[in-house]
């Protein structure tokens, strides 16, 4: 069955998305966007993925949306109710590594073509308890094995996680979100049991050097936003060399895009694959004004009914609750 997301067009993360252009990944190479990732992957950008040439025909039905800089997340059923889980890919050990290495050097060098074989029970390290394989359960190019663990609210590993969500029965999100029928952004809470099966961006303070200038270290802010939910206009976007002119106008100033397709297949492309500089100075996230409106998903009652106890940002912004700011930089709290 789809969830709520696919069946309004948009699709959840499951893999890793395919670029729209050609790729290669280069294993001698840290990532640029990954320091501590020990390969990165280079676009062609001349050079059209075959299966992602649709999207730039007239009769497309693509939906193009705002591919946010954070950490990927999930809901999904813990022992029995809605959790939140945080993105963790399965990594080779050092020896796979190596044979991997290895087999790429030798067949960009025109050496044996055959498929790199993956040894399941000895090539990878050992995953936290709970993990689940994310979609297929298949290595990417670089070797990941995209997956998910369940929060742990007695980890600081996922603090920041945390700090987003209150748990206690029924869970609760602070999410990021388009205002209906209006231009600017909105602050609001969630059940987890209406965002159950769907995957979100983590995006704040202390995630990837906070490329919206989320809170600050003392009073940090997070938030949650459901992956699609932010559309951006595709008139501009109908051939592959409008692009890199795009990137560069007021709209474009966003990490990247994501293209929503109606068979649920998705494709992406950051700035960096058309050696485009990121983070920017202002990011469109930043152009928009945003209203604290708590109550507009799970209503007042809710609201005054609950402690929030599991969470100081949430309690924080109960204080800012109908308070408007020109941005998303401009919100204070006092969450400590």
């Amino acid at each position: 069955m789809l969830s709520a997301m696919e069946a309004n067009g948009l699709c959840n993360v499951r893999d890793k998305i395919s670029c729209v252009f050609e790729t290669t990944v280069v294993h001698d190479s840290s990532s640029k966007k990954r320091p501590e990732q020990p390969f990165q992957v280079v676009a062609a950008a001349d050079r059209l993925r075959p299966e992602s040439a649709f999207l730039f025909e007239e009769e497309s039905s693509a939906r193009v949306t705002e591919k946010l800089d954070g950490t990927c997340s999930a809901v999904r059923a813990r022992n029995g109710q809605p959790w939140l889980w945080a993105r963790h890919d399965r990594k080779p050990n050092k020896a796979a590594e190596k044979r991997l290495r290895a087999s790429t050097k030798m067949k960009s060098a025109g050496g044996d073509d055959d498929a790199f074989v993956w040894n399941f029970d000895s090539d990878f390290k050992d995953v936290p308890l709970g993990w689940i394989a994310a979609g297929t359960g298949l290595p990417d190019p670089g070797g990941h094995i995209p997956g998910w663990v369940p929060v742990d609210p007695k980890s600081r590993t996922h603090c920041w996680h945390l700090a987003a969500v209150d748990l206690e029965d029924p869970g609760v999100a602070l999410v990021l979100q388009p205002q209906k029928n209006l231009c600017g952004l909105e602050i609001t809470l969630q059940t987890l049991s209406e965002l159950d099966n769907c995957t979100l961006e983590l995006i704040g303070t202390n995630i990837n050097a906070n490329p919206y200038h989320l809170g600050s270290r003392q009073h940090p802010i997070h938030f949650l936003v459901r992956h699609g939910i932010l559309p951006v206009s595709a008139d501009e976007l109908n051939c592959p060399e409008s692009l890199v002119d795009w990137f560069e106008t007021p709209a474009g100033a966003v990490e990247g895009i994501v293209w929503h397709c109606t068979n649920n297949s998705l494709f992406k492309l950051h700035r960096h694959h058309l050696g485009l500089k990121w983070p920017i100075e202002r990011p469109h996230l930043l152009t928009l004004a945003v209203v604290v409106n708590l109550e507009a998903v799970v209503g007042s009652d809710f609201i005054r009914d609950r402690e929030f106890a599991g969470s100081k940002l949430i309690q924080s912004m109960l204080r800012l609750n109908g308070c408007s700011f020109p941005s998303l930089a401009d919100i204070k709290v006092d969450n400590v």
